[in-house]
């Protein structure tokens, strides 16, 4: 038998269309499929299958959930990994696993579905929509909804106490946000610049609810999930089958398998969804006028980083991080590389990760979920899967091989670039930037205290490391000096990324008064305890401890000291590494020292009782503060047995600060007590826990 061209059967299938009666789009239609059936679709699918299968054997992923859809088709989903450890039931297409951040952009798509409603302007002040929406600072009248979406608000960062819990969907975090930014300052002028924010997505979920009258749940459901069909798309609010989400496993012990993980903030990061639920939630920047208006659609990807303080020659800077409207990408690399833009979110909470990537004039889209693992490794499997889709349908004619800078050649420096050398601060880090006369950089971190990276300078300013992966320059930029690193981040087996930020801005000493350094001198080394989180909270497993470091020029970490009790947040850094900055504030009731920092109160180590051998009983005060007992070496391999009343729960922590039972994990009420640890207490107000240690 001769071959038929593929033109000849086009037109073949077009005329038997015809002929039933189809309209000529269906021709078209037609057409698109035949090009989808001669697509090698399942060379692209067992290509994913075996990165996600790496993803979970290297990457410390349990399950990986992956799906691309191209013209409205989903043509490529599956999954590596299990459900469970502790049996062999297979991930399915209908198995939902938290979105984490990339809720933002379900939180973007329900404002500007408002916007086009005429109900909300994305430039006019927030305090239009929210009116008792007050701040400490007086600039917050100026943030407008849109900078809520393109991270420049100036919000400190993340209101987090009680909002990241073990199978708890309590909406405490939300209910009292508005009362907590009334006390808080801003970081920055509104719109100066985009620095990841949490809490503008907050403050834009209290907005949908404001202006629509309805819970964000049901007004995403109602504008989004249920135009778009998304059975298997929820929040935390809603009854879903919580056997259908991804099991999830402790970070320290991976095979203790925890609670199921439940943000409820969950605008910036609450929503569960399928890969290809998102996929076709992808679609609405795709299908321009589906959901939303091309109007809309352009300006949720278009370049909003640009509108304040960012790093110089950005039109020539490879990232995958150029913020739009709720987008952590809108041209990102590598697949900006091909002269093709694609748009991206990615997500992380502690144990759920996602990434989506849209090539919005290819109608195609591919998303990544996982438990465990990262958003970022995630996202490198999205673009390798749309970029072999490209390479099918003959758009691109190769996959590029990872990148690098070029090979430093050690140049001598002059004095303009030794001025340089000094301390940077970042987000609750401190680097030291050493540089010698032979050309020679060292960045070692202050706090926390990590080994010497290594750089060359190759001329002009240019440091490069050893593999040639990372370069490192210094950006002068109103009145501040700051450490930029670009770099190409290598996943063996997966592929490449690559980021552009600045890394720290540089301080100067800050001179204090003998009395003022003694009152920080006699903290240093202190352990202060988290008595507001909730005790099935997942950061008071992990994080439950704040520790004094020692003053370094001035500094408590990044913080500037002002006085004996308060040092305040000082850095202004865009990207990422300026983001979730708080002040430290100390204060004293009953002769007990206690910390301030964003909405979360500690207690001193010195004001901790320590539990008693026997029966004893702990009660919840008015307060309902969480109660911290310090454990004596005598009690060192004593059983401690806990009554637990409904809706509470305790920890036990070694003298390190390892959590070896959360009780609401462990599923125990008994624990053989470490000496030198710590044990907490929560609950609501009067309840009472009796223990007994023997």
């Amino acid at each position: 038998m001769k071959k038929i061209s593929k033109f000849l059967v086009m037109l073949l299938m077009a005329e038997l269309i015809l002929k039933c009666g189809y309209e000529m789009k269906d021709v078209h239609a037609a057409i698109n499929l035949s090009q989808k059936i001669n697509m090698n679709y399942s060379s692209i699918s067992a290509d994913a299958k075996e990165q996600a299968t790496t993803l979970v054997n290297n990457y410390g992923a349990t399950s990986v959930q992956y799906a691309m859809m191209d013209d409205n088709n989903i043509v490529v989903s599956g999954s590596s990994g299990v459900y469970s450890k502790n049996n062999n039931k297979k991930i399915t297409n209908d198995t939902m696993y938290g979105i984490g951040s990339t809720s933002k952009i379900f939180t973007a798509t329900a404002v500007m579905k408002l916007v086009e409603m005429g109900k909300v302007e994305l430039d006019k002040p927030v305090v239009n929509y929210i009116t008792d929406f007050t701040m400490k600072d007086k600039r917050y009248k100026k943030i407008t909804t849109r900078m809520l979406l393109n991270h420049s608000s100036g919000l400190m960062g993340t209101e987090s106490s009680r909002a990241d819990l073990f199978d708890d969907n309590d909406t405490a975090n939300h209910d009292k946000f508005l009362e907590k930014l009334k006390i808080q300052r801003l970081n920055t002028e509104p719109g100066k610049f985009s620095v990841y924010c949490n809490d503008g997505f907050t403050l834009a979920e209290i907005l949908v609810e404001r202006v629509s009258g309805m819970s964000f749940t049901k007004f995403i459901h109602e504008n989004i999930t249920i135009p778009l069909k998304l059975k298997n798309t929820k929040t935390p609010q809603d009854d879903l089958d919580r056997s259908n989400l991804a099991r999830t496993y402790d970070v320290m012990d991976t095979n203790l398998e925890t609670p199921l993980e439940t943000m409820n903030a969950i605008g910036a990061g609450g929503i569960y969804s399928t890969a290809e639920e998102l996929c076709k939630f992808g679609s609405v920047f795709t299908q321009k006028g589906t959901l939303l208006s091309k109007k809309s659609i352009d300006q949720m990807c278009n370049e909003e980083y640009k509108n304040g303080l960012w790093l110089d020659n950005i039109d020539d800077t490879e990232s995958i991080i150029n913020y739009g409207l709720g987008l952590d990408g809108t041209n990102i690399f590598p697949i900006g590389q091909y002269g093709i833009k694609a748009i991206s979110k990615g997500g992380d909470i502690t144990m759920y990760h996602n990434s989506i990537v849209i090539l919005p004039e290819y109608n195609m889209t591919a998303a990544v979920n996982s438990s465990g693992g990262s958003n970022v490794t995630n996202e490198i499997l999205a673009c390798n899967i749309l970029l072999q889709a490209l390479k099918e349908k003959g758009i691109i004619k190769e996959i590029k091989s990872n990148k690098s800078f070029e090979g430093a050649i050690q140049t001598p420096i002059n004095e303009d670039i030794k001025k340089y050398e000094g301390l940077y601060a970042a987000s609750q880090v401190v680097t030291n930037v050493k540089i010698n006369d032979g050309g020679v950089m060292t960045i070692s971190s202050q706090t926390p205290a990590t080994s010497e990276s290594k750089y060359i300078h190759s001329g002009n300013g240019v440091f490069l490391n050893d593999g040639g992966n990372e370069k490192i320059t210094f950006e002068e930029k109103d009145s501040k000096i700051y450490l930029r690193s670009d770099s190409y981040i290598n996943f063996e087996g997966i592929g490449q990324t690559a980021l552009a930020q600045y890394i720290g801005q540089k301080i100067e000493k800050n001179n204090l008064s003998e009395q003022v350094t003694k009152a920080w001198e006699e903290r240093e080394g202190k352990k202060y305890f988290d008595i507001t989180d909730k005790y099935d909270s997942i950061s008071l497993r992990y994080n439950p401890t704040f520790i004094c470091s020692p003053l370094d020029n001035g500094y408590e970490i990044s913080n500037k000291v002002i006085d004996k009790d308060k040092a305040i947040s000082v850095i202004e850094i865009p990207v990422m590494s300026g983001r979730d900055v708080f002040d430290y504030n100390f204060f004293k009731e009953n002769n007990v020292e206690y910390l301030k920092a964003a909405d979360s109160t500690l207690i001193s180590e010195d004001g901790l009782k320590e539990i008693s051998e026997g029966n004893s009983y702990c009660t919840i005060k008015d307060k309902e503060y969480n109660i911290w007992y310090k454990i004596n070496e005598n009690l060192n391999g004593k059983k401690m047995t806990v009554k637990l009343p409904k809706n509470s729960g305790f920890l036990v922590y070694t003298k390190d600060g390892v959590c070896i039972n959360q009780s609401v994990v462990n599923k125990t009420n008994t624990e053989i007590l470490p000496g030198g640890g710590y044990i907490m207490f929560g609950g609501k107000k009067g309840t009472e826990f009796k223990i007994t240690i023997k």
